[in-house]
């Protein structure tokens, strides 16, 4: 809490995603405003990054192996060898004011004996790793989520009170609607069903892609 936080998940051989916080960025804080900047620029689906940022920061360890001496070997024997790592792992940015920012990167290996359970390594800062922890599955879920599940669905981005005229055309011909104060009214002045126009218009505005 308190910190500003980038968040960049990588799944998947050939699959990355970077997300950056760019407003609201307190953890605690469920109107933070997130933007996905890598493979494309486009505003983030806020809800499921906070969700996945929020489960990763306050993941529990349920238990702690300790490494000696040489431990490529031995963290490759949990799914955490240097390829596998590459391509599995969670990278946070935190920045407190006045301070250098904080980096904390969760390396996630293969899922633990213990059921509900994965093994991960944490770097902070480029720090050696010196365990592996054993933290919650759900975890890698996320991490093999699509670039489609991190970027916002809404089709539009407007709000019905912005809407003054409307043009619809189909089968039936062109209707040009008209907004006078609170009122839509028809070509000629005619009064217009104002219910049926702003359900109309909730329904562009709520709008959401089923995939991108």
């Amino acid at each position: 809490d308190g910190k500003d936080n980038g968040g960049k998940a990588h799944g998947g051989k050939d699959y990355s995603v970077a997300i950056e916080c760019r407003e609201n960025c307190r953890l605690s804080d469920v109107n933070a405003k997130w933007e996905i900047v890598s493979p494309i620029r486009f505003k983030a689906d806020e809800g499921n990054v906070g969700a996945f940022v929020t489960s990763v920061s306050g993941a529990s360890v349920n238990e702690t192996i300790p490494l000696e001496g040489e431990t490529e070997g031995k963290l490759a024997g949990f799914g955490l060898g240097k390829d596998r790592r590459e391509n599995g792992k969670v990278v946070l940015t935190f920045k407190d004011d006045g301070k250098a920012p904080r980096t904390v990167t969760v390396f996630v290996g293969d899922d633990a004996a213990v059921e509900g359970s994965l093994y991960a390594a944490v770097e902070t800062d480029g720090s050696p790793l010196d365990g592996v922890r054993m933290i919650p599955s759900y975890l890698r879920s996320n991490l093999e989520r699509t670039l489609s599940y991190w970027r916002a669905k809404r089709v539009f981005n407007f709000a019905a009170s912005q809407v003054e005229k409307m043009t619809l055309v189909n089968a039936s011909g062109t209707t040009e609607l008209t907004k006078k104060g609170a009122d839509w009214y028809l070509s000629g002045k005619q009064p217009a069903d104002n219910e049926t126009i702003d359900v109309f218009l909730a329904g562009l505005v709520f709008m959401n892609a089923a995939e991108y």
